[in-house]
């Protein structure tokens, strides 16, 4: 979305500490506790394997349109594998940026292009960090849905299919902008011209100044769905107890499909973790309920 639409979405008022430092800690969390587990374990259990689905062999093409997205060996779970540790450390250039912000309140009346920057970039790992691990869930799902020759969404919620197809896109962008050389972007955040941000002057600036100066990591013609931080007070925090709880329950219904394929290709049944995926999806669909209060669609 252009700068100026995402701007006039946000709280008018953010605070560096409460907000700001926690989103990138939170961030940080999420990729170093849940999903670099989850995909080190995912790529073990399918390194050399034949994908089935038509999910996933989708997933193949569509990640292979971008350039820091496609796979030079192996397939694009090995591309996410690759690539979250080196977001981990432009994480690292944001919360400095973060720390380093000379007022204790970012007003949106006078904000700066470097801080819409880094706003847009902590909105895009909050994004992607949800749709990784959802799509994740849904991966093997399917794949072992072709195994067992039922319909290839079987167990699936319409929500959660729906989530996954109108904005796998979306997700890509965002993985690609932000699976960038850590050094790159350290100078090319550097580099943002020390100008305010003014929404009237936007289309102005964008023509006849260096776009990529402005906006380095192509965020303005990236339309996300989620923008949490025009939440506040109270909001806030439950807001963010509930994306802790949906990330946890995502990351044990894969570690539960996990366990279901590994006794599957020994020979096995697993009826008690039939029973625990059954119980964690009807929890993940009340937590997401609550989600669905603060995320714009």
């Amino acid at each position: 979305m252009s700068f100026g639409t995402f701007v006039a979405k946000l709280n008018p008022f953010l605070s560096k500490k409460n907000q700001l430092e926690v989103a990138c800690a939170r961030a940080r969390e999420e990729i170093e506790t849940t999903i670099i587990p989850t995909l080190e374990r995912t790529f073990a259990l399918y390194k050399g394997v034949e994908f089935k689905s038509a999910f996933a062999k989708r997933l193949a093409s569509s990640f292979a349109k971008y350039p820091n997205l496609k796979a030079r060996s192996g397939s694009w779970i090995d591309t996410l594998n690759t690539a979250y540790p080196i977001i981990l450390k432009n994480i690292s250039t944001i919360e400095r940026l973060v720390k380093a912000h000379p007022n204790e309140v970012m007003n949106t009346a006078s904000i700066m292009f470097s801080d819409v920057t880094v706003l847009n970039f902590q909105n895009a790992i909050l994004f992607t960090n949800q749709y990784t691990m959802i799509m994740l869930a849904n991966f093997m799902g399917c794949e072992q849905n072709v195994l067992d020759e039922v319909q290839e969404t079987a167990g699936m919620t319409p929500g959660e299919i729906e989530f996954l197809q109108k904005n796998l896109e979306k997700y890509l962008q965002a993985m690609n902008s932000l699976y960038t050389e850590p050094n790159r972007l350290a100078k090319a955040m550097q580099d943002i011209p020390k100008t305010v941000f003014k929404p009237e002057e936007e289309n102005i600036t964008f023509s006849i100044g260096d776009q990529a100066k402005f906006d380095p990591m192509g965020f303005r013609f990236l339309p996300l769905p989620i923008n949490p931080f025009f939440i506040v007070g109270k909001a806030w925090v439950e807001y963010q107890e509930s994306r802790y709880n949906a990330l946890n329950v995502d990351k044990m219904r894969i570690e539960t499909r996990i366990q279901i394929i590994e006794s599957r290709r020994n020979g096995g049944n697993s009826p008690n973790e039939e029973r625990t995926l059954a119980a964690l999806e009807k929890r993940r669909r009340d937590i997401y309920r609550a989600l669905d209060k603060y995320e714009e669609n």
